[in-house]
């Protein structure tokens, strides 16, 4: 019952989204339709990534708002780029974290028994 409830909302807004967008210039129309066609593109590409390429890895992206890990290829190395510095995290061969800080020295904050805060600085 509850998901009937949703489906007539989800059907609501579709509607509401479709009487909105009638009344916009139809280059505007256009443009929002390729946009979106994009959009599912893009989601189909990545799923269709995740679901073959996530197998044999140990590098995930989890950005806890779908609930779904999406796998990259094995021992890769993610960089983040921070206002001191990028650092870069990788998957060693013996199974450890190995990171790095690009320019300059990491500095290591333990937050409490397993967590850390880690920052680059300059030498």
């Amino acid at each position: 019952m509850a998901r009937d409830k949703a489906a007539e909302q989800k059907d609501r807004i579709m509607s509401e989204d479709d009487k909105r967008m009638a009344r916009l210039p139809k280059w505007a129309q256009a443009k929002i339709s390729t946009l979106l066609r994009d959009i599912a593109a893009y989601k189909e590409e990545k799923r269709q990534y995740c679901s073959t390429g996530g197998q044999d890895t140990n590098t995930y992206i989890d950005n806890y708002t779908d609930n779904e890990r999406y796998p990259l290829p094995r021992n890769s190395t993610i960089v983040f780029c921070t206002a001191n510095g990028d650092i870069e995290i990788t998957v060693d061969r013996d199974d450890q974290l190995d990171i790095r800080a690009v320019l300059g020295r990491l500095v290591l904050r333990a937050v409490c028994s397993n967590s850390v805060h880690v920052t680059a600085e300059p030498f």
